[in-house]
């Protein structure tokens, strides 16, 4: 049952237009990580061998399956031509050819998440649209999740519509270096971020006795640290 469940579960990546070889890698990580099986709750599946070699079996003999490979590397170079040409307009801030540009690159690749990412960027850049621009960047990130570029443009737009409270919450996925970028571009401070995420989280800002700043939503660290609370978001 689960290998069958694993060619379904092919059938139904290519339905949405997604790379199925994301399924073989995917096994091929836990392999390296795990060993043969995973153990615990695995101990009842197939081996990652077994996987991986039915589904590159699959794979192999499958027309539909090598189409939706096909398309998807085609999609990958035409989306890096059009990224290479929308990074020189960017450069040149020649706004009207870029707006062009990507209009005609999001109708007729819908499904492309660095289309909708750079969609976001002439609205945050070019058009100083920063509602728009976060909705492009939403819609990149719904077509790929770890768009981690996206996802920092999003916070950066975030912030710009003074959603300071949201965009703290949005930098918590990023990378170290990333959220050095973000902070540095918006904040320009220190931003420590702990606690839970939730919907009316309170936002407690902070400053050192080097006179930094620290944005958090950890209350109970700030006290312990001796922090002076500040508002940030009246200065």
């Amino acid at each position: 049952m689960e290998l069958a469940a694993d060619e379904q579960g092919i059938r139904f990546m290519t339905l949405a237009g997604l790379n199925p070889q994301g399924a073989v890698r995917a096994f091929v990580v836990l392999l390296r990580k795990e060993g043969n099986s995973g153990g615990g709750y695995f101990d009842s599946h197939p081996s990652h061998a077994q996987r991986i070699e039915r589904l590159n079996a699959y794979l192999h003999d499958s027309t539909m399956a090598k189409d939706a490979v096909a398309q998807t590397v085609q999609q990958a170079h035409d989306d890096g031509l059009s990224a290479k040409r929308a990074d020189l307009l960017l450069e040149r801030r020649a706004w009207k050819t870029l707006r062009v540009h990507i209009q005609r690159w999001v109708a007729s690749v819908p499904t492309s998440a660095t289309a909708w990412y750079y969609k976001g960027l002439y609205e945050l850049n070019g058009a100083q649209n920063s509602p728009a621009a976060r909705k492009a960047f939403v819609a990149a990130l719904e077509r790929n999740p770890s768009h981690l570029y996206a996802r920092m443009e999003l916070c950066t737009a975030l912030f710009r519509e003074n959603r300071k409270l949201e965009s703290v919450h949005c930098s918590r996925a990023l990378d170290y270096d990333q959220r050095l970028e973000f902070t540095r571009n918006t904040f320009g401070e220190n931003l420590q971020v702990g606690g839970e995420i939730e919907p009316f989280t309170s936002v407690v800002v902070v400053r050192d006795e080097n006179g930094r700043k620290y944005v958090t939503t950890d209350t109970g660290a700030a006290k312990k640290r001796g922090l002076s609370r500040i508002d940030y978001f009246a200065e």
